[in-house]
Protein backbone atom coordinates (compact mmCIF):
# COMPACT_ATOMS: atom_id res chain seq x y z
CA UNK A 1 0.00 0.00 0.00
CA UNK A 2 1.46 3.57 -0.79
CA UNK A 3 0.57 6.25 1.74
CA UNK A 4 0.16 9.86 0.68
CA UNK A 5 3.04 11.61 0.97
CA UNK A 6 3.45 15.02 2.60
CA UNK A 7 2.65 18.19 0.86
CA UNK A 8 5.95 20.36 0.80
CA UNK A 9 3.35 23.28 2.22
CA UNK A 10 1.89 21.03 5.06
CA UNK A 11 2.39 23.79 7.93
CA UNK A 12 0.92 26.23 5.90
CA UNK A 13 -2.01 23.89 4.86
CA UNK A 14 -3.09 23.12 8.30
CA UNK A 15 -2.72 26.12 9.66
CA UNK A 16 -5.03 27.63 7.24
CA UNK A 17 -7.48 25.02 7.83
CA UNK A 18 -7.32 25.50 11.74
CA UNK A 19 -8.26 29.09 10.96
CA UNK A 20 -11.35 27.74 9.15
CA UNK A 21 -12.74 26.23 12.68
CA UNK A 22 -14.56 23.52 10.63
CA UNK A 23 -12.71 20.60 12.24
CA UNK A 24 -15.32 18.92 14.47
CA UNK A 25 -18.77 21.30 14.10
CA UNK A 26 -22.03 19.86 13.56
CA UNK A 27 -23.22 19.10 9.97
CA UNK A 28 -24.73 21.56 7.93
CA UNK A 29 -27.53 21.11 4.94
CA UNK A 30 -25.47 23.82 2.85
CA UNK A 31 -22.63 21.00 2.38
CA UNK A 32 -25.42 18.37 2.83
CA UNK A 33 -27.11 19.71 -0.50
CA UNK A 34 -23.62 19.22 -2.39
CA UNK A 35 -22.80 15.23 -1.09
CA UNK A 36 -26.12 14.62 -2.33
CA UNK A 37 -26.11 16.01 -5.34
CA UNK A 38 -23.47 14.30 -6.14
CA UNK A 39 -24.15 10.90 -5.11
CA UNK A 40 -27.03 10.91 -7.36
CA UNK A 41 -25.79 13.02 -10.20
CA UNK A 42 -22.96 10.09 -9.97
CA UNK A 43 -25.32 7.63 -8.93
CA UNK A 44 -22.77 6.51 -6.87
CA UNK A 45 -23.35 4.75 -2.90
CA UNK A 46 -20.72 7.22 -1.27
CA UNK A 47 -20.00 10.82 -1.74
CA UNK A 48 -18.12 13.11 0.78
CA UNK A 49 -16.71 16.73 1.84
CA UNK A 50 -13.49 15.31 3.89
CA UNK A 51 -11.03 17.86 5.50
CA UNK A 52 -7.64 16.57 6.20
CA UNK A 53 -5.80 17.73 8.59
CA UNK A 54 -2.65 16.46 9.59
CA UNK A 55 -3.46 13.50 11.06
CA UNK A 56 -6.47 12.11 9.65
CA UNK A 57 -9.45 12.77 7.20
CA UNK A 58 -12.24 14.25 8.91
CA UNK A 59 -15.56 14.43 6.81
CA UNK A 60 -17.80 17.54 6.94
CA UNK A 61 -20.49 15.75 5.29
CA UNK A 62 -21.19 12.43 4.25
CA UNK A 63 -23.85 10.45 2.15
CA UNK A 64 -23.91 6.21 2.49
CA UNK A 65 -21.13 6.08 5.37
CA UNK A 66 -21.20 5.99 9.27
CA UNK A 67 -17.57 6.93 10.08
CA UNK A 68 -17.35 10.56 10.43
CA UNK A 69 -13.37 10.10 10.26
CA UNK A 70 -10.71 7.60 9.14
CA UNK A 71 -6.79 7.86 9.23
CA UNK A 72 -4.80 9.99 6.61
CA UNK A 73 -2.39 7.74 6.24
CA UNK A 74 -5.04 5.23 4.41
CA UNK A 75 -7.20 8.03 2.86
CA UNK A 76 -7.48 8.23 -0.79
CA UNK A 77 -8.03 11.79 -0.04
CA UNK A 78 -4.56 12.41 1.21
CA UNK A 79 -3.50 11.34 -2.29
CA UNK A 80 -6.24 13.97 -4.07
CA UNK A 81 -4.94 17.10 -1.93
CA UNK A 82 -1.54 16.27 -4.00
CA UNK A 83 -2.41 17.74 -7.04
CA UNK A 84 -4.89 20.64 -8.59
CA UNK A 85 -7.03 18.56 -10.98
CA UNK A 86 -9.45 15.38 -9.97
CA UNK A 87 -7.43 12.31 -8.26
CA UNK A 88 -9.24 9.20 -9.79
CA UNK A 89 -8.79 5.48 -9.02
CA UNK A 90 -11.07 3.54 -11.46
CA UNK A 91 -10.04 0.06 -9.90
CA UNK A 92 -8.45 0.21 -6.80
CA UNK A 93 -8.35 -3.67 -6.56
CA UNK A 94 -6.22 -3.85 -9.43
CA UNK A 95 -3.97 -0.73 -8.66
CA UNK A 96 -0.85 -1.26 -6.80
CA UNK A 97 -1.11 1.81 -4.73
CA UNK A 98 -4.85 0.77 -3.03
CA UNK A 99 -4.94 -2.94 -3.61
CA UNK A 100 -4.23 -4.16 0.01
CA UNK A 101 -5.20 -0.37 1.28
CA UNK A 102 -7.98 -1.76 4.28
CA UNK A 103 -10.62 0.70 3.08
CA UNK A 104 -10.45 -1.66 -0.01
CA UNK A 105 -10.23 -5.17 1.44
CA UNK A 106 -12.40 -4.16 4.30
CA UNK A 107 -15.17 -2.06 4.33
CA UNK A 108 -16.21 0.55 2.40
CA UNK A 109 -14.81 -1.96 -0.20
CA UNK A 110 -13.65 0.60 -2.45
CA UNK A 111 -13.50 0.05 -6.03
CA UNK A 112 -13.48 3.47 -7.20
CA UNK A 113 -12.49 6.45 -6.12
CA UNK A 114 -12.83 10.06 -7.10
CA UNK A 115 -11.78 13.18 -5.49
CA UNK A 116 -11.35 16.89 -6.43
CA UNK A 117 -9.37 19.28 -3.98
CA UNK A 118 -11.15 21.95 -1.87
CA UNK A 119 -8.48 25.07 -1.85
CA UNK A 120 -7.97 27.69 0.58
CA UNK A 121 -7.81 31.63 -1.55
CA UNK A 122 -4.00 30.73 -1.25
CA UNK A 123 -4.12 27.62 -2.76
CA UNK A 124 -3.60 25.36 0.27
CA UNK A 125 -5.54 22.26 -0.40
CA UNK A 126 -7.45 21.51 2.71
CA UNK A 127 -9.67 18.36 1.76
CA UNK A 128 -11.83 16.96 -1.24
CA UNK A 129 -15.19 16.24 -2.72
CA UNK A 130 -15.08 13.02 -3.77
CA UNK A 131 -17.31 10.18 -4.68
CA UNK A 132 -16.78 6.07 -3.47
CA UNK A 133 -18.35 3.11 -5.54
CA UNK A 134 -17.86 -0.52 -4.26
CA UNK A 135 -17.60 -1.57 -8.22
CA UNK A 136 -15.02 -0.69 -10.70
CA UNK A 137 -16.07 2.57 -13.33
CA UNK A 138 -14.57 4.55 -15.97
CA UNK A 139 -14.74 8.49 -15.38
CA UNK A 140 -13.96 10.38 -18.50
CA UNK A 141 -13.00 14.19 -19.24
CA UNK A 142 -17.21 14.99 -18.70
CA UNK A 143 -17.22 13.49 -15.34
CA UNK A 144 -14.32 14.96 -14.04
CA UNK A 145 -15.63 18.48 -15.45
CA UNK A 146 -18.86 18.01 -13.73
CA UNK A 147 -16.80 16.88 -10.32
CA UNK A 148 -14.53 20.19 -10.48
CA UNK A 149 -17.87 21.66 -10.91
CA UNK A 150 -19.86 20.66 -7.72
CA UNK A 151 -16.36 21.09 -6.21
CA UNK A 152 -15.70 24.88 -6.80
CA UNK A 153 -19.83 24.93 -5.05
CA UNK A 154 -17.98 23.44 -1.96
CA UNK A 155 -14.83 25.34 -1.90
CA UNK A 156 -17.04 28.80 -2.09
CA UNK A 157 -19.21 27.70 0.83
CA UNK A 158 -15.94 26.80 2.84
CA UNK A 159 -15.37 30.72 3.00
CA UNK A 160 -18.66 31.68 4.31
CA UNK A 161 -19.60 31.17 8.12
CA UNK A 162 -22.94 30.27 8.41
CA UNK A 163 -23.15 28.75 11.82
CA UNK A 164 -24.98 31.24 14.03
CA UNK A 165 -22.85 33.27 16.57
CA UNK A 166 -24.36 30.87 19.60
CA UNK A 167 -22.51 27.90 17.99
CA UNK A 168 -19.56 30.15 17.01
CA UNK A 169 -18.84 30.88 20.68
CA UNK A 170 -19.05 27.78 21.87
CA UNK A 171 -16.44 26.54 18.48
CA UNK A 172 -14.42 29.60 19.48
CA UNK A 173 -13.58 28.96 22.57
CA UNK A 174 -12.91 24.74 22.18
CA UNK A 175 -9.93 23.26 21.38
CA UNK A 176 -10.73 20.43 18.39
CA UNK A 177 -10.20 17.67 20.69
CA UNK A 178 -13.28 19.79 22.90
CA UNK A 179 -15.67 19.95 20.49
CA UNK A 180 -15.11 16.50 18.90
CA UNK A 181 -16.43 15.53 22.70
CA UNK A 182 -19.45 17.86 22.37
CA UNK A 183 -20.14 16.43 18.87
CA UNK A 184 -22.18 12.82 17.80
CA UNK A 185 -20.23 10.98 15.75
CA UNK A 186 -23.31 9.27 13.76
CA UNK A 187 -25.51 12.22 12.95
CA UNK A 188 -22.96 14.93 12.83
CA UNK A 189 -25.17 17.15 15.47
CA UNK A 190 -24.15 18.61 18.79
CA UNK A 191 -24.41 15.37 21.72
CA UNK A 192 -26.21 16.04 24.77
CA UNK A 193 -23.32 17.95 26.48
CA UNK A 194 -22.67 19.99 23.43
CA UNK A 195 -27.03 20.77 23.21
CA UNK A 196 -26.74 21.97 26.75
CA UNK A 197 -23.83 24.16 25.91
CA UNK A 198 -25.48 25.77 22.94
CA UNK A 199 -28.79 26.10 24.58
CA UNK A 200 -27.34 28.08 27.40
CA UNK A 201 -26.12 30.49 25.02
CA UNK A 202 -29.11 30.73 23.36
CA UNK A 203 -31.03 31.64 26.20
CA UNK A 204 -28.47 34.23 27.09
CA UNK A 205 -28.67 35.52 23.18
CA UNK A 206 -32.07 35.82 23.04
CA UNK A 207 -32.69 37.30 26.41
CA UNK A 208 -30.35 40.21 25.17
CA UNK A 209 -32.11 40.75 21.86
CA UNK A 210 -35.53 40.81 23.28
CA UNK A 211 -36.30 37.80 21.15
CA UNK A 212 -38.15 34.22 21.47
CA UNK A 213 -36.46 30.99 21.34
CA UNK A 214 -38.34 28.23 20.41
CA UNK A 215 -37.72 24.55 21.07
CA UNK A 216 -38.70 21.17 19.06
CA UNK A 217 -37.88 18.13 20.68
CA UNK A 218 -38.55 15.52 18.05
CA UNK A 219 -38.55 11.39 18.84
CA UNK A 220 -37.71 8.58 16.22
CA UNK A 221 -39.67 5.63 16.39
CA UNK A 222 -40.33 2.81 14.68
CA UNK A 223 -42.70 -0.75 15.69
CA UNK A 224 -40.64 -0.36 18.90
CA UNK A 225 -38.00 2.10 18.46
CA UNK A 226 -35.08 2.55 15.97
CA UNK A 227 -32.97 -0.46 18.16
CA UNK A 228 -35.28 -3.05 17.88
CA UNK A 229 -37.81 -2.23 15.20
CA UNK A 230 -34.43 -2.25 12.86
CA UNK A 231 -31.54 -3.92 12.94
CA UNK A 232 -28.63 -1.95 13.89
CA UNK A 233 -27.09 -0.47 10.62
CA UNK A 234 -31.01 0.58 9.62
CA UNK A 235 -31.50 2.04 13.23
CA UNK A 236 -28.06 4.55 11.90
CA UNK A 237 -29.28 5.13 8.71
CA UNK A 238 -32.88 6.32 10.48
CA UNK A 239 -31.29 8.28 12.76
CA UNK A 240 -28.57 9.83 10.01
CA UNK A 241 -31.29 10.84 7.37
CA UNK A 242 -33.89 12.02 10.21
CA UNK A 243 -30.99 14.58 11.45
CA UNK A 244 -30.64 15.41 7.91
CA UNK A 245 -34.00 16.02 7.38
CA UNK A 246 -33.77 18.44 10.62
CA UNK A 247 -30.67 20.09 9.11
CA UNK A 248 -32.67 21.00 5.47
CA UNK A 249 -35.26 22.72 7.34
CA UNK A 250 -33.50 24.28 10.13
CA UNK A 251 -31.51 28.01 8.94
CA UNK A 252 -27.76 29.29 9.35
CA UNK A 253 -28.13 30.07 12.73
CA UNK A 254 -30.81 27.43 14.25
CA UNK A 255 -28.88 24.19 16.30
CA UNK A 256 -29.86 20.43 16.21
CA UNK A 257 -28.94 18.14 18.96
CA UNK A 258 -29.16 14.50 19.52
CA UNK A 259 -30.45 14.03 23.10
CA UNK A 260 -31.19 11.01 23.47
CA UNK A 261 -30.54 7.39 21.99
CA UNK A 262 -33.48 8.12 19.37
CA UNK A 263 -34.73 11.73 20.25
CA UNK A 264 -33.31 15.21 18.77
CA UNK A 265 -33.67 18.91 19.95
CA UNK A 266 -33.94 21.60 17.49
CA UNK A 267 -33.13 25.21 19.21
CA UNK A 268 -34.92 28.08 16.88
CA UNK A 269 -33.85 31.58 17.70
CA UNK A 270 -35.73 34.76 16.94
CA UNK A 271 -38.77 32.06 16.49
CA UNK A 272 -42.30 32.49 17.75
CA UNK A 273 -44.77 30.09 19.06
CA UNK A 274 -46.99 30.60 16.01
CA UNK A 275 -44.27 29.75 13.59
CA UNK A 276 -43.14 26.28 15.36
CA UNK A 277 -45.89 24.15 13.44
CA UNK A 278 -44.33 25.22 10.20
CA UNK A 279 -40.86 23.90 11.10
CA UNK A 280 -43.10 20.43 12.27
CA UNK A 281 -44.79 20.72 8.74
CA UNK A 282 -41.94 20.61 7.42
CA UNK A 283 -39.33 18.16 8.79
CA UNK A 284 -42.19 15.68 8.34
CA UNK A 285 -42.46 16.14 4.96
CA UNK A 286 -39.21 16.05 4.44
CA UNK A 287 -38.88 12.54 6.09
CA UNK A 288 -42.40 11.16 4.44
CA UNK A 289 -40.69 11.84 1.01
CA UNK A 290 -37.30 10.62 1.95
CA UNK A 291 -36.43 7.47 -0.49
CA UNK A 292 -34.54 5.83 2.08
CA UNK A 293 -37.15 6.21 5.00
CA UNK A 294 -39.80 5.75 3.09
CA UNK A 295 -38.73 1.78 3.18
CA UNK A 296 -38.61 1.45 6.78
CA UNK A 297 -41.56 1.81 9.53
CA UNK A 298 -40.98 5.22 11.33
CA UNK A 299 -42.74 7.58 12.73
CA UNK A 300 -42.06 11.19 14.43
CA UNK A 301 -43.56 13.21 17.59
CA UNK A 302 -42.80 16.35 18.63
CA UNK A 303 -43.22 18.26 21.35
CA UNK A 304 -42.32 22.50 21.15
CA UNK A 305 -41.60 24.63 23.80
CA UNK A 306 -40.99 28.69 23.41
CA UNK A 307 -39.28 30.83 25.49
CA UNK A 308 -40.35 34.17 25.68
CA UNK A 309 -37.55 36.87 26.52
CA UNK A 310 -39.71 37.98 29.56
CA UNK A 311 -39.31 34.11 31.14
CA UNK A 312 -36.85 34.89 33.19
CA UNK A 313 -35.91 31.65 35.11
CA UNK A 314 -32.51 30.59 35.31
CA UNK A 315 -31.24 28.56 32.33
CA UNK A 316 -30.17 25.60 34.37
CA UNK A 317 -33.57 25.22 35.65
CA UNK A 318 -35.06 25.33 31.83
CA UNK A 319 -32.30 23.39 30.56
CA UNK A 320 -33.46 20.46 32.70
CA UNK A 321 -37.16 20.71 31.95
CA UNK A 322 -35.89 20.99 27.91
CA UNK A 323 -33.42 17.98 28.15
CA UNK A 324 -35.34 15.96 30.78
CA UNK A 325 -34.79 12.21 31.43
CA UNK A 326 -34.07 10.09 28.45
CA UNK A 327 -32.24 7.34 27.64
CA UNK A 328 -28.58 8.34 26.45
CA UNK A 329 -27.04 8.13 23.07
CA UNK A 330 -24.91 5.59 22.27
Amino acid sequence: MQHPIVPSNEAERVASLLRLQVLDTPGEERFDRITRLSKNFFDVPISLISLVDDKRQWFKSRQGLSACETSRDISFCGHAILGEDAFVVENASTDERFHDNPLVVGAPHIRFYAGHPLADPAGNRLGTLCIIDSDPRSFGPADQEALRDLAMVAQAELSFVQLGLTQLDLIGRSSSAQRKSLLDPLTGTWNRAGTSEVLAGGLVRCRGRDLPLSILRVKVSGQQGPRTAWSEQEGEVVLGEVAQALRSCARGHDAIGRIGEDEFLVMLLACDEADAPDCIATVQGRAENNPILQGLSISLSFESLTIEPSDLRPAAELLAGLLGPVRQAA
